[in-house]
């Protein structure tokens, strides 16, 4: 399975390079321009944001779709009507961009009646519920579930790859999962209890050195060291364990 990691700047994609990142997930809002993550990076996955011209973010999506694994259609979080009406302006240009599945994933589907091996995003439904309910019962296809990390290492599903943010948390929200053992805070936050954070660095001290991140640049809350503290604590060492590593990893 495939993890693409949400990239929003040239700091952000620095550091996913630096860690042996292959695949990243970047808004045609934020950058238009995909030389850069070409050159440093295995696949390319694309939202739209939020943007001004549709017919523009069309338009380029037809002349980069060759550098991209995937680009998905503008949709509408849930609003199924809307979001069928996006896609097939795409699909009366000729434009092969990802459909967003909402709402109803089945019926949404059976509304398509597509007939190639596009990729298929799935989008924003009403709540947990209503994914469990429908995600299992999916039928076999190239399924992208869109910030939907929540399905990774389930094997009932047909869900092939995800993207989430969520990596960012080291910097955003100063702490991190730590995959085998509980989650840790970084900076003033750790100051009360250093104990749990100690403990992740030292089982996931190899980890770290792939991704090049030095524990006393951690503990001293060094900006990118907090940035790729995610990735050597939980993203690397779970997809060990899940068999996809090389898919996501350089070694």
């Amino acid at each position: 399975m495939k993890f693409y990691f949400n990239c929003n700047n040239k700091t952000q994609a620095k550091a996913l390079k630096e860690a042996g990142a292959k695949n990243v997930m970047i808004s045609y809002k934020y950058d238009k321009n995909l030389d850069y993550y070409k050159d440093n990076f295995e696949r390319i996955g694309v939202i739209p944001g939020n943007i001004e011209n549709l017919h523009k973010y069309y338009e380029w999506a037809g002349k980069n779709m060759e550098d991209t694994e995937f680009i998905t259609q503008y949709d509408v979080p849930m609003d199924m009507e809307k979001t069928i009406k996006y896609f097939e302006l795409a699909l009366r240009d000729g434009i092969e961009v990802s459909p967003v599945l909402t709402v109803n994933y089945m019926q949404h589907l059976g509304r398509l009646n597509l007939h190639d091996d596009r990729t298929i995003v799935l989008g924003k439904m009403g709540g947990n519920i209503e994914e469990d309910g429908q995600v299992p019962k999916l039928p076999e296809n190239n399924y992208h579930g869109l910030s939907k990390g929540r399905w990774l290492g389930k094997t009932s599903t047909s869900i092939k790859s995800f993207n989430s943010s969520t990596w960012l948390s080291g910097v955003r929200g100063r702490k991190t999962d730590v995959w085998g053992l509980e989650s840790v805070t970084f900076g003033d936050k750790s100051r009360g209890n250093m104990s749990p954070l100690l403990r992740a660095l030292e089982k996931h001290k190899d980890s770290l050195e792939k991704v090049g991140v030095k524990e006393v640049d951690i503990l001293s809350g060094d900006y990118t060291a907090l940035l790729k503290a995610p990735l050597a604590l939980y993203y690397r060492p779970m997809f060990a364990v899940l068999g996809s590593l090389s898919e996501n990893f350089s070694s």
